[in-house]
């Protein structure tokens, strides 16, 4: 419903990002790409994945729907996204958005995101057995089109058709109809998919993502304060006093104080016994 969107769409913004970026904050902020195709790769079971990509319609990193109510696993460290199209236009959700939702009183919209979760790890499932030529389903269950492939947008964020009020009122009537014939969902999925108690996997990678997000605020901050300083100092564009250069002065902070990751556990490896996240 409108109400459950407007929670979902407060909580997240759009990021736009050109050929060739790195994605930032994959361990702590969740993406959906709705243009563009993306190269992504992570460490799982202690090795380095095989390149995979994101295209319109996905989520990365899987990881991050462990915040929810469905523990699925996929513990993975150092995900990392490129962008590989021309473009790429992105939403994210940060940790705080994605735990204030979930502790959201609205029904439907947790509703809403365990869906996304199933959705997702379907993808994922059927994705590890197509070749390079084949794309996914949309939601109507109808192939994307090829060119979904290079990055093009999936038709899941195309407009719904306009419909006349007598449309509309058919397709009432039609769900009204359903549910009288079928009363009862089919067998297994009759119950409330999430499991009796609270998700094993939610306080271990909260706490993760939060750690996350303060080493990339202090990271930040500390280049921030020696950028002004070296302004001041006119040594802005000069050689440090370790005969390094501010690029690599601030590469290295950008790889200083990083969290280890969780340990991984064997979830959601495709054929070749790899992740595909």
């Amino acid at each position: 419903t409108i109400v459950e969107f407007t929670e979902i769409y407060k909580h997240g913004k759009f990021c736009f990002f050109e050929k060739g970026a790195e994605i930032p904050d994959c361990s702590s902020s969740l993406y959906l790409v709705v243009d563009g195709k993306l190269s992504a790769s992570c460490i799982f079971n202690g090795r380095q994945s095989r390149v995979f990509h994101k295209r319109s319609g996905q989520f990365f990193d899987v990881k991050l729907f462990n915040l929810f109510t469905l523990p699925i696993g996929f513990d993975n460290q150092d995900f990392q996204a490129t962008v590989i199209s021309e473009q790429a236009k992105l939403f994210t959700w940060t940790t705080d958005g994605l735990v204030k939702m979930r502790n959201c009183q609205s029904p439907n919209l947790r509703a809403f995101w365990e869906f996304n979760v199933l959705r997702s790890l379907v993808q994922v499932a059927i994705q590890s057995h197509l070749n390079e030529y084949d794309t996914l389903y949309d939601a109507y269950l109808i192939p994307e089109d090829p060119a979904w492939l290079e990055g093009a947008r999936s038709r899941d964020f195309d407009l719904l058709p306009k419909t006349t009020l007598g449309q509309r009122g058919l397709q009432q009537l039609g769900v009204i109809y359903n549910s009288f014939i079928h009363m009862l969902p089919p067998r297994g999925v009759r119950h409330h998919p999430s499991v009796p108690g609270p998700n094993p996997k939610q306080e271990e990678l909260e706490r993760f993502c939060r750690s996350s997000q303060s080493n990339t605020k202090n990271r930040a901050s500390i280049m921030s304060i020696r950028r002004r300083w070296r302004t001041k100092s006119g040594m802005s564009t000069t050689m440090g006093a370790e005969g390094k250069s501010d690029d690599e002065g601030e590469e290295e902070e950008e790889h200083a104080g990083i969290t280890p990751t969780p340990g991984a556990t064997d979830y959601g490896t495709n054929h070749n016994g790899e992740p595909d996240l």
